[in-house]
């Protein structure tokens, strides 16, 4: 089962703050990262696996 999650993050002093579905839900150090840390949100949060998510970055 796939899911569809919104992403965005937004550029704070010292991180990169990561927005899912409209809410701030993690961060992450590096822009590189922000997809990885969504991924990882939503797998501990739905006990699923990282890639079973259809994540739109925006």
């Amino acid at each position: 089962m796939v899911s569809r999650h919104t992403v965005r993050a937004e550029r704070s002093t010292r991180s990169w703050v990561i927005w899912i579905d409209g809410e701030p839900r993690t961060q992450a150090k590096r822009e590189r990262e922000i997809e990885t840390m969504a991924r990882d949100w939503l797998s501990l949060t739905y006990d699923r696996e990282p890639e079973s998510f259809d994540i739109e970055l925006c």
